[in-house]
């Protein structure tokens, strides 16, 4: 055999095994992150990590592909490609046509306004959010982290229903006729960390509940983990068990209400997450439901992820869910319109 035909022999047989290597590790992921994502704590990176990082092999292997013409690992490089921009990174398609004249019966905005960056940069203003509130025009706007603001919050808003709770706040354009809330301490006593605040509202449709969380973050245990803690899985493990606890007892709280329900808040989880099919999966997610994209709520320098939902029972069904990305902290505002099914 002359010597390039056998490089070049050598070379696609180097370029099929690292394109089947690539699709074996891309599947991989996907599998891992279905099926052991906050069951098994390595996973839980990957979790909430940069999924995107998972396309950087294919920047040399397609090139490598096309350029030695060699069509079936290009196709298999193609195909890795498409499962981690899709399922993967958790692109959603059931909102791709645009609905702008839909019929809705409540219009609910969930918007964490605290900010994790040590900087404190992007700080979300009083002002900003009556903007958001002005445009969007939500029936009910839902806050979590605004105890410290709330005064200044609450000035920008005498025209409608403003309450704080437990550190959530709600802003509603219809009568708050009851709260109810399960005390952190309580939940800190059980090895929790996360704040539920139920809210009953009379609507022109009826009284509804509408129950706020913020969940436990996993922030300190992924920190542990990048700074090369000593005991990395302990803590990741400590943090993945108090977002057990949260999803838990709230969902005990949930099941008291014999109101059409609505769950909205920052659950610090992904919908991979096993915690969430646990518990949060028997309701139907909005953005699943009739959201178009990625659909992230939080946001860091390299990454994002889509902790922040609105959840509701069978009361009730999607017409839109969208992302505004142009105001926000770390976090950003998800907007969803609802449609109340017929009794």
């Amino acid at each position: 055999m002359k010597p390039g035909k056998s490089r070049k022999k050598k070379s696609f047989s180097w370029l099929q095994s690292l394109a089947a290597a690539y699709v074996a590790l891309v599947l991989l992921a996907w599998l891992l992150l279905a099926n052991f994502a906050d069951r098994w704590w390595p996973v839980s990176i990957l979790l909430f990590g940069p999924r995107w990082a998972l396309a950087l092999p294919a920047i040399v292997l397609l090139p490598w592909a096309l350029i030695r013409r060699h069509w079936k690992s290009a196709l298999a490089v193609v195909f890795a490609m498409v499962v981690v921009f899709w399922p993967v990174m958790g692109w959603h398609w059931a909102g791709w046509k645009a609905r702008d004249n839909v019929a809705r019966d409540l219009r609910i905005v969930t918007f964490n306004v605290g900010n994790s960056r040590p900087s404190g940069e992007h700080k979300v203003e009083a002002d900003e959010l009556r903007r958001l509130f002005d445009i969007s025009k939500p029936d009910v706007m839902v806050l979590q982290e605004c105890a410290k603001n709330s005064d200044e919050l609450f000035l920008v808003f005498p025209d409608v229903t403003t309450l704080l709770v437990e550190e959530t706040c709600v802003i509603s354009r219809w009568k708050v006729t009851g709260t109810d809330s399960r005390p952190r301490d309580d939940l800190r006593s059980v090895g929790g960390n996360g704040v539920i605040v139920g809210f009953d509202i009379e609507t022109p449709l009826g009284a509804i509940t509408i129950m706020n969380v913020h969940f436990a973050t996993q922030r300190r245990g992924l920190e542990s983990v990048l700074t090369g803690s000593k005991r990395p899985g302990a803590d990741m493990w400590s943090k993945i068990a108090a977002r057990t606890m949260d999803s838990v007892a709230a969902l005990a709280w949930a099941r008291r209400t014999p109101l059409p329900l609505i769950i909205v808040g920052d659950f610090n989880m992904p919908v991979e997450s096993a915690i969430y099919r646990q518990n949060w999966a028997r309701y139907h997610n909005a953005f699943e439901q009739c959201g178009f994209g990625y659909g992230y709520t939080k946001h860091e320098k390299r990454f994002a992820a889509r902790i922040d939902h609105v959840l509701y029972d069978r009361s009730w069904a999607c017409a839109a869910a969208t992302v505004d990305q142009s105001i926000g902290g770390d976090h950003r505002p998800l907007i969803v319109d609802l449609q109340r099914n017929a009794r």
